[in-house]
C-alpha cells in the first residue's frame, strides 16, 4: 500500500488504522472516482483490481452477514452493492468503452 500511496501521491497520513484498512480503500476509491485524487486515467481501475478486488468483496459479504450488528450488516451490504456496480462498469468499459457505458447508465 505504502508503494501505492507513493504511485498516487497520497501523503500518508499516521492513522490508528493500517494502511489496508478497508475505510482507508474505500477512501481513496472515493477519491479516484471523485477527482479529489489526482491520478492518471485509468487509476481507479487499476486500484480496484490491485487493492479491492483482491479481498474487500468477501469482507463485505462477510460483514452483511453480521448477525449481532445491523448497521454493521448495511455497511457490508452498501459495500458489497458498490464493489458489485464497479466491477459490472469495468465490464462495460473493457466491452464498449467508456462513452458507450456512459450513456448506458444515463438511461439505466
Amino acid at each position: 500500500m505504502r508503494q501505492t500511496f507513493g504511485a498516487l501521491v497520497i501523503e500518508h497520513a499516521q492513522r490508528s488504522e493500517p494502511e489496508d484498512h478497508v475505510s482507508i480503500i474505500c477512501e481513496i476509491m472515493a477519491g479516484l472516482i471523485g477527482g479529489s485524487i489526482a491520478a492518471p486515467a485509468g487509476a481507479d481501475r487499476w486500484f480496484f483490481k490491485e487493492h479491492v478486488t483482491t479481498w474487500a468483496q468477501r469482507f463485505f459479504v462477510d460483514l452483511e452477514d453480521a448477525q449481532s450488528a445491523t448497521f454493521y450488516a448495511s455497511v457490508g451490504a452498501l459495500g458489497r452493492t458498490f464493489i458489485l456496480s464497479k466491477l459490472k462498469a469495468i465490464r462495460c468499459q473493457i466491452r464498449s468503452g467508456e462513452a458507450q457505458c456512459a450513456r448506458s447508465s444515463l438511461h439505466a
